[in-house]
């Protein structure tokens, strides 16, 4: 609601949003294409604002079993990963990175078509 808000205030579409996140995800794959490491990070201030969020206790402690669960399987998969990394050749890495990031260039593409769409630039 708060955001629809602002976004009327602002006079920011929908389909502008859109595009705005196609070019930051476009910035991501290229760096992954590249094979860089991405300067995108998120800093501590943003953390402690987003943990001060009003909620009641029972969402809160749900919240946290959902965060350590997630936290848990993701130990387990880069535990796991980083084993298997080392049966991996490092031209192999090089080259699933690079096609990862072609992947992540297309779905910025597709959503930056699909804002197109949505303000009838181009056909559906």
């Amino acid at each position: 609601m708060i955001g629809q808000w602002i976004f009327k205030v602002l006079g920011i579409t929908l389909p502008a949003f859109q595009m705005a996140g196609s070019v930051v995800l476009f910035l991501i794959a290229l760096d992954m294409l590249r094979a860089r490491r991405s300067p995108v990070q998120e800093t501590s201030e943003e953390t402690d604002e987003g943990l001060a969020n009003r909620e009641s206790r029972s969402r809160r402690w749900i919240l946290l079993v959902r965060i350590v669960a997630v936290c848990a399987a993701s130990y387990v998969i880069l535990r796991l990963s980083a084993h298997g990394a080392q049966w991996v050749s490092p031209l192999a890495m090089r080259v699933t990175t690079r096609l990862m990031g072609l992947l992540v260039t297309a779905i910025a593409f597709q959503f930056f078509i699909s804002a197109l769409q949505a303000l009838k630039v181009i056909p559906a």
